[in-house]
């Protein structure tokens, strides 16, 4: 017989907006269940690591989470290289083994509850609520968020969240390379249209370790990814020689979910689609709309009202955000020059990505650093 237990909420997920989520609930003193399918958060993730600087700041986050701050960002172009600098770091990097493991022990640590190595097969409702069906018993809550990543699971069970298909979504690959007391502190990116035609490969330096990648398209895959990037290591005289520590890949949603909430249920994050389509950045999406789902899964909690009427709170709170003002621009310029030729895309919207990250660096600098 499955065990079933009762719960307000249940968090699908136990990555960062699932954590941030869950750690807003917990704290008002409601139950709080996380289900994480890995033996840890993080594991496995195909991520640079790579976080805006000012996140170290409203995450609390330890010296010891930190392993590189950023202080430039390298262009690679078939035209010729464009260099960015900054005084002052913008990003830094992470594991997103240590920041995920961080930010659910937060959560932990306020009063939610941790399941690891749990998959969610199934979910039912009814009038009283939902019923999680997983391989590690059945979870009863009058609320579910997911929060799993980039994963049909939310819409086909619910009809929320993003409906991945090839011409949506990323497959991104990358290694973790040996490079002790490596000396690089930019964001190095490069694009080659003739190998990656919608796409581009990527190196984010860690205090030892280099994560180099790539991603592309689903629906513009030409070649073997892993295949383009052992060659794209193989060929650059820095990297050919490192030690290739561990492989990890992943999906990357480029598409923005419609609907967020259904009675009982609400998805963030990259569930969510809640990702910049074009240099596939999502953890500040994701903080934030954990943020605001925790909250206004409290309001509706105290309310003991959990139709999509009353959980329509969550997205319209989002939607006033400058998050997801920013988000909608970015698909804008993605979608303007999406019938452009496949390099002149990329430089376009990497050098207006770019200039805009600038703009934005200088007015809130002051906020950032206190002065």
């Amino acid at each position: 017989m499955l065990r079933q237990d009762r719960w307000d909420t249940i968090v699908i997920g136990a990555g960062p907006s699932g954590s941030t989520a869950a750690r807003f609930i917990a704290q008002c003193g409601f139950k709080v269940l996380i289900l994480e399918r890995e033996r840890f958060p993080g594991q496995g993730k195909a991520c640079g690591g790579g976080i805006p600087f000012g996140l170290i700041k409203q995450l609390s986050l330890p010296e010891s989470i930190i392993e590189k701050k950023i202080y430039s960002h390298i262009l690679h172009f078939p035209s010729g290289v464009k260099i960015y600098k900054y005084r002052r770091p913008i990003f830094a990097t992470v594991y997103r083994s240590s920041f995920d493991r961080f930010l659910v022990e937060r959560a932990v640590s306020m009063g939610a509850s941790l399941i690891t190595q749990c998959r969610v097969f199934n979910i039912i409702k009814n009038k009283e609520g939902t019923t999680a069906i997983t391989n590690r018993g059945r979870f009863f809550s009058k609320l579910i968020i997911f929060a799993n990543g980039a994963s049909n699971l939310a819409y086909r069970m619910s009809g929320v969240g993003i409906n991945l298909r090839k011409n949506n979504t990323y497959l991104a690959i990358a290694y973790e390379l040996d490079d002790k007391n490596t000396a690089l502190d930019a964001f190095e990116v490069f694009y080659n249209p003739h190998s990656i035609p919608w796409g581009y490969y990527w190196i984010f330096p860690k205090r030892d370790r280099l994560n180099v990648g790539v991603d592309c398209l689903c629906s513009k895959i030409k070649k073997n990814l892993r295949f383009c990037l052992d060659e794209f290591i193989n060929t650059d005289r820095y990297l050919r020689d490192k030690k290739r520590i561990r492989f990890i890949a992943g999906l990357i949603p480029a598409c923005l979910a419609t609907r967020l909430v259904s009675d009982n249920v609400l998805v963030i994050g990259d569930a969510a689609g809640m990702v910049n389509p074009i240099i596939g950045e999502g953890l500040k999406y994701a903080i934030r709309t954990g943020e605001l789902a925790g909250v206004s899964c409290v309001d509706t909690l105290m309310l003991k009202r959990f139709d999509r009427k009353t959980l329509l709170v969550y997205p319209r709170r989002f939607h006033r955000t400058g998050e997801f003002c920013w988000l909608k621009i970015w698909h804008l310029i993605a979608g303007f020059f999406s019938n452009l030729d496949k390099q002149t895309l990329f430089m376009q919207i990497s050098i207006v990505y770019i200039y805009i990250a600038r703009i934005i660096f200088k007015f809130m600098k002051k906020k950032i650093y206190g002065g």
